[in-house]
Order: C-alpha cells, then structure tokens, then sequence
C-alpha cells in the first residue's frame, strides 16, 4: 500500500473523493493531516504521498518533488482567507489569526505590508471563534481561513479575500495545495489513480458539495458555487510563475532562507 496523507480542506475534494469514499479502488493507504504534519510524515518516511501547500514546499523544497499535472488553484475570489474587519476603520492595528502560521497567514501578513504598507500586531489563538463579531470585539480585523473561513463568509459583508487581493495586485493565480513526494520516492506508477479521482470528481461536483453540506449550515448550492466557479486543478505554465512569484515574496519577507527551485515528478 502507497501511504497517501491528505487534508481535511473542502478545495481539495475534487482530486480526492472518489478516493475517500471508496467508490474508486485504489492503492493507497489515506491518512488526514494538517500540510504542516502531512510533509514532516513524508520526510521521515511515515508517507509516501502527501498533500501540502507552497509554504511547505518552499521550506522543504530540495527533498520533495511535485506531482505536475494536479494541483488546487484558484485566480480570483477564494473564500478560504478571508479578512473580516470593524466598518468604518482607517487601517487595521490588531489580527487575530489562527495558530499554526499557515500559507494563508504569511500571504495576508505580506500583502498588507507590500500593497497596503500596513504594519500589524498579529495575535494567534488556537481555534477562531465560531462568530466573526465574537472576535472583532477583541481585535480591528479577524483572519478566517481554510473550512471555518467557507462557513463564516456569509456572516459579515466587510471582508477582504486575501487570494483575489493576491492574484489582483500579482497579476498570477495563486496555488493553495499541491501533491508531492520525496526525491527518492517511486510512485509515479500510482499517481494515475489520483487522475482517475479527479476525472469522477470534476463530473460530480454537486454530489461533492452535498456530501460536505451534510454537517453544515450552509446549503450544498453554496459549496458546489464555490467548486464550480472558483477553483480548477490543473498546474500549468502559469500556475508554475505563480509559485515561482509566491516564493519570491516568501524569500524577501524572510519567511524562507533561500529560493526555492521547482522539482518536478
């Protein structure tokens, strides 16, 4: 069995459903993890696949390798970082932001600092409350992210995406998650399964959307717009200068020691 770690998020579940559910067989051994815990289980070999975000590839870039085909992509509105904020304020002095410091919290940090030269103090909590006006009593803005930011956005209007804010001032769509291995991994024989699960998934994104919408507040109509109008999974050209530009900014503002190269499966 290939061990294959994947995330929890709703954007991934094109690539990923037929495989979790079943209803496609398929080689692989799942597990679902953080992209922080999915590429320290690779790198110590607990996995031999895992699903990650730029942020990790560009800290681990010389051990991993991506898969070239597939990937989560979005180049405008996102709806999974999402910056609530008061009305009415000038400019924003305190964030409150989900802790581990994700991909998200280090593209909404750099881009207030390079398009709004904004400068912020940041305060991390370990799970964002529930209500966005729950946290917006305690900081001027609140930064939603990943599943819990695609259930708060209809709670308040005064918002800001931080991927369409990246992708507009960029002028590159922005990649959120990306299928790698290690270098040394041979794998490449297995990967077709994970095309065979995207080609089910993107033929049934409103079995998806209602599948996800059982536990949730938001109707399935809501999650398979999302699916349908906001997201494609393909890495191309243009998908590899958006990451080569991402890790650029991640490089000047000192989240990475050194730029990093594009390997690829």
């Amino acid at each position: 069995m290939i061990k294959f770690g994947l995330t929890s998020d709703f954007i991934l579940k094109p690539l990923t459903f037929y495989l979790e559910t079943r209803q496609l067989k398929h080689p692989f051994e799942l597990d679902v993890h953080t992209p922080e815990e999915n590429v320290q289980k690779l790198l110590r070999g607990e996995l031999d696949l895992a699903v990650i975000s730029p942020l990790e590839y560009a800290l681990h870039s010389s051990e991993l390798k991506i898969f070239s085909p597939l990937g989560v992509v979005s180049n405008r509105e996102s709806r999974v970082a999402l910056l609530f904020f008061q009305e009415n304020l000038p400019s924003f002095h305190t964030v409150m932001f989900p802790l581990p410091k994700d991909i998200y919290y280090h593209l909404t940090r750099i881009a207030l600092m390079e398009f709004y030269e904004m400068e912020i103090e940041w305060k991390g909590v370990p799970q964002m409350p529930p209500e966005v006006q729950t946290a917006l009593e305690s900081c001027d803005a609140a930064l939603y992210t990943r599943n819990t930011a695609l259930d708060a956005y209809v709670q308040n209007d005064t918002r800001l995406d931080m991927v369409e804010e990246w992708c507009d001032k960029s002028a590159v769509p922005f990649v959120h998650l990306m299928i790698v291995s290690r270098q040394d991994a041979k794998v490449t024989p297995a990967l077709e399964w994970i095309e065979k699960s995207f080609e089910l998934g993107r033929r049934n994104i409103l079995a998806i959307a209602e599948h996800f919408a059982r536990d949730r507040e938001n109707p399935a109509s809501y999650y398979f717009e999302i699916l349908q109008e906001h997201y494609h999974y393909e890495l191309q050209p243009e998908e590899h200068n958006g990451l080569k530009e991402l890790f650029n900014y991640l490089y000047y503002y000192g989240v990475t020691d050194f730029l990093p190269e594009l390997h690829w499966m």
